[in-house]
């Protein structure tokens, strides 16, 4: 009898102990957390940073390896270089390609055989498929052609697909025959070249300094450039940009801009001579309220009589204070007389400079200048619009750290255009290093995309510095610029 009462004891503590294990696991509680992959990346990754994965559970270290940790590139199957490391107390493992991701591409990551800190089962196999950001630059539509120098081109001229002049600022006018340059134009006691215009193969201008006699020269040719004349100087004065009209639309019209440190001088071309003459200068001291160098003119061939020029702008040892402002001007009588369009002045602390200026057979006036400058004037208005091209500047306080020199529309038909320009990426020992700009509108001006050079670096990205660009037609120009560039237009 005591056996069996013994029996039952020992059977009902088992039963209590049970009752109590099972309290123990409350149903409700949360469950022990399983070691895997949280989730794939998400978006589109960026072309320079690493790629993150996280974990529900720190990851043991001696487990990250690249048999473990794989990333190709899943169109090839080849797989990227690069290297693995630890974050996020342990949770993240960061994966630092050895080189920039390949843009628009999809990426193949493998995720396997990791194991916890804590030592529980191995990682099951997780492949996620990942797309790359796309390249900055899809409208890659310009070819770099033989340079025609290791200097900078201030000026260029097209009379045919492919063919015409430049201006280097050393001097020399140089003219495209069939693939390669030729100097036709260099005078050893001219101090530069600053541009160049023929409104056929054989018949054209140039405007140069003549140090000797410190005056600034236009001289012309009519045998395609065996042979150049003076047909106009002015003292003490430049000759910065001639804009002449071609001869095929049945009228020869040609007007030009320049001056000096405080002056806009305009001139205007004698069709039936081929000479020119001063029309207009401005001038009014060297304070805020100053005029300095016309830096572009422009105008549309079927309407000469609307012309539209800039000035730039100066200022003493990069400070806020503007020395002369960059001004925008109107001649409503062919180029006879200017007046400055009000309010347009350019600010002292970020534009302060005009670079270029183009008109559209709509009336509209469009601007490039300083600090990334790129503005609209509608027609019927007197109101300077800015448009953000979106390019960053390194420093804002410097207004050529970023800077557009040049705007034009095609010619035949002005939905088509251009800006160019370049801005500093970096500076190694006090000197800045550039990098050309090309924006491309096919909409008037509405929207603008950034183009690039076929096998540039960074994608078409990387090419030098540019000042001028030309248009013959819109799927024919060119853009030069720094170290004797010249980048042909080939959509």
């Amino acid at each position: 009898m005591t056996l069996v009462i013994l029996k039952r004891k020992l059977a009902l503590a088992a039963l209590v102990a049970a009752g109590l294990a099972a309290c123990d696991k409350d149903p409700s509680g949360p469950a022990p957390a399983v070691f895997s992959l949280t989730a794939c990346p998400t978006g589109n990754l960026p072309a320079n940073a690493p790629i993150t994965l996280n974990f529900t559970q720190a990851v043991s270290p001696s487990t990250v390896s690249g048999a473990n940790v794989i990333v190709t590139n899943a169109t090839t199957g080849f797989e990227i270089p690069g290297g693995l490391s630890l974050a996020g107390n342990g949770q993240q493992i960061v994966f630092t390609p050895s080189a920039p991701l390949p843009f628009g591409e999809t990426l193949s990551i493998r995720v396997q055989n990791l194991l916890s800190v804590d030592g529980t089962t191995p990682l099951s196999v997780r492949v996620c498929n990942v797309l790359t950001e796309a390249a900055p630059i899809t409208q890659v539509y310009w070819d770099q052609i033989p340079r025609a120098t290791g200097g900078l081109l201030t000026g260029v001229s097209m009379f045919s697909p492919d063919s015409g002049w430049v201006a280097a600022n050393q001097v020399p006018l140089y003219r495209r025959v069939g693939d390669r340059w030729e100097v036709r134009f260099n005078q050893p006691y001219f101090a530069a070249s600053y541009d160049v215009d023929f409104v056929s193969s054989q018949h054209g201008w140039g405007s140069h300094f003549d140090t000797r006699n410190s005056r600034g020269v236009i001289t012309h040719s009519t045998d395609g450039g065996l042979t150049f004349d003076t047909v106009f100087t002015i003292p003490s004065q430049l000759i910065t940009r001639l804009r002449a009209d071609s001869a095929a639309t049945g009228k020869l019209f040609g007007v030009g801009g320049g001056g000096s440190f405080a002056q806009a001088t305009f001139y205007k071309l004698n069709p039936s001579n081929d000479t020119w003459r001063t029309t207009q200068t401005l001038s009014n001291g060297f304070g805020a309220s100053g005029y300095s160098s016309v830096s572009d003119i422009d105008y549309v061939a079927s309407d000469t009589n609307d012309v539209v020029a800039t000035s730039r702008g100066v200022r003493i040892n990069g400070s806020t204070v503007i020395f002369i402002p960059g001004r925008i001007y109107r001649s409503t009588n062919a180029g006879e007389a200017w007046t400055e369009i009000a309010g347009t002045a350019a600010d002292s602390g970020k534009v302060v400079s005009y670079e270029g200026v183009a008109r559209r057979s709509n009336g509209d006036i469009w601007v490039v200048g300083g600090n990334g400058f790129l503005g609209r004037i509608a027609n019927g208005t007197t109101t300077l619009t800015r448009v953000n091209l979106g390019i960053p500047t390194r420093d804002s306080t410097d207004y050529q750290a970023l800077i557009y020199y040049d705007v034009q529309f095609a010619p035949g038909n002005d939905k088509v255009g251009w800006v160019v320009g370049s801005y500093v990426t970096q500076v190694q020992n006090g000197e800045p290093r550039r990098i050309g700009l090309i924006f491309g509108t096919t909409d008037g001006g509405t929207t603008w995309t950034r183009q690039g050079v076929r096998g540039a670096e960074s994608y078409g990205a990387t090419f030098p510095a540019l000042q001028r660009i030309e248009a013959y037609s819109a799927t024919s120009a060119w853009a030069v610029g720094e170290g004797g560039v010249v980048l042909s237009f080939h959509p």
